[in-house]
């Protein structure tokens, strides 16, 4: 007698399993199921692991997914010597319509036939397959409620499948059929996630692009940026770009959610604000022209909106003139080290109101300050034990810095740390100025 874990002939009739072999055939089926990674492989090799519980000659797989009036799919045979892959190679499957097997498989009501010469013609559409077969078994596997998969069990000798285990073959397929089901979907769902992550990717390349390349080079200045989003896209946006008269303009963003659509409105916004017709004299004009064309166009149905804070800065005089749009305070060190919030005047978001109007402030640098202008991922970073980073923290760490860079590295550093290095569940985005 063969023992549990030696090779045995499961086609082999008068081969008898003891109990201690049964167990280990079929904690080796239910172990190859639960570490599958590829459906087809799955049902073959569980297939073949559990011959001994349901022995048959032959068999053949139908399937009307996807199909209507009387239409199936041959999806599987044991006489086929070329493996054929359903799921990924649909085309070559034999397509089918009508005749007795359509009939059982339309009617959703799993049948036993012990003579089936007397009922099977050779105009079948199936003849091919259950031609010399006495006896048949045709289970349909059940999915939203319809037998939508039927796997038909053929014997050589008429009589050879018993009624009274017809309910139990019943509850094993299905069973069966519900698990090759769910890990179906668990591979449609993780190809769809790569196209996905993939789309997401070249959505994340094409945002990265509307940020500057390099930062400006002005004299009696510098500058430090960093910018990190929460996903492969994200809503954040900082812009220094060159104006008339040797002015810069200086623009951070922060577009509500995350992800492709915050990365789309974001892509928006660069437009809008870089396709402002007209000299840029005031940063007010600018945030007027971006909301109304927001709220005409984009927002007013979403229920998205941007928070902008926008600087025009002369390096001349060292005066920045500003708007701000519902941001985030910008962090102004003085020399002296004291810390300062711009908060006046601001306006509501950019998307909201389509008559909201912004007003214009403006601020004097002098040497050795600083002007800090960040997104709220910043200071609502969180430690694992759920305390915010906030404003106070990013005050200590920008009082001893003697670089925008150096600015821009300890924030960053101090923001990771807090986090515990975990990944960022919000964009973050940092522009210092500092004034040599």
């Amino acid at each position: 007698m063969s023992q549990a874990g030696e090779t045995l002939d499961l086609n082999d009739p008068e081969v008898e399993l003891t109990l201690e072999q049964k167990i280990e055939l079929a904690v080796q089926a239910v172990r190859q199921l639960s570490v599958a990674r590829d459906t087809d492989e799955m049902v073959r090799g569980f297939e073949k692991s559990t011959r001994w519980q349901r022995r048959s000659d032959r068999w053949v797989a139908v399937s009307r997914r996807d199909l209507s009036d009387g239409w199936y799919r041959v999806t599987r045979s044991s006489s086929w010597t070329e493996k054929i892959n359903p799921w990924k190679q649909r085309d070559r499957l034999p397509l089918l319509r009508g005749g007795m097997v359509a009939d059982i498989l339309y009617s959703d009501r799993p049948r036993i036939i012990n003579d089936l010469p007397s009922v099977l013609k050779p105009d079948d559409p199936a003849y091919e397959y259950l031609q010399d077969a006495g006896s048949m078994l045709a289970i349909h596997h059940f999915d939203g409620g319809h037998g939508l998969n039927m796997p038909l069990l053929l014997m050589e000798a008429k009589d050879g499948f018993d009624e009274e285990n017809l309910p139990q073959e019943i509850l094993y397929h299905n069973m069966f059929g519900r698990a090759v089901r769910v890990h179906r979907l668990k591979e449609e769902l993780a190809e769809a996630h790569t196209e996905l992550d993939r789309e997401l990717k070249v959505v994340g390349d094409i945002q990265r692009s509307l940020l500057p390349n390099e930062l400006p080079n002005i004299p009696g200045f510098d500058f430090g940026a960093s910018y990190e989003t929460a996903r492969r896209a994200g809503g954040d946006y900082y812009d220094l770009f060159e104006l008339m008269d040797g002015k810069w303009g200086v623009l951070i963003a922060d577009v509500s959610g995350h992800g492709t659509p915050a990365a789309v409105l974001m892509a928006v916004t660069h437009a809008l604000a870089h396709g402002y017709g007209g000299p840029p004299l005031l940063p007010s004009e600018l945030l007027n022209h971006v909301n109304k064309s927001l709220c005409k166009g984009y927002t007013s149905e979403s229920g998205t909106f941007v928070t902008a804070f926008y600087g025009i800065l002369d390096p001349k005089t060292k005066k920045m003139d500003y708007a701000i749009a519902g941001h985030n305070p910008p962090r102004l060190r003085r020399t002296c080290s004291t810390i300062e919030a711009i908060h006046e005047p601001a306006g509501l978001p950019l998307g909201i109101i389509e008559d909201e109007t912004y007003q214009t402030g403006q601020v004097q640098l002098n040497r050795g300050d600083a002007l800090l202008l960040y997104t709220d991922g910043i200071t609502e970073a969180m430690s694992p034990d759920g305390d915010l980073f906030g404003e106070e923290r990013l005050d200590r760490l920008i009082r001893c810095c003697d670089s925008g860079s150096s600015i821009i590295r300890r924030i960053n550093a101090a923001v990771t740390e807090h986090c515990a290095s975990k990944q960022p569940t919000d964009d973050r985005t940092l522009v210092a100025v500092r004034v040599k």
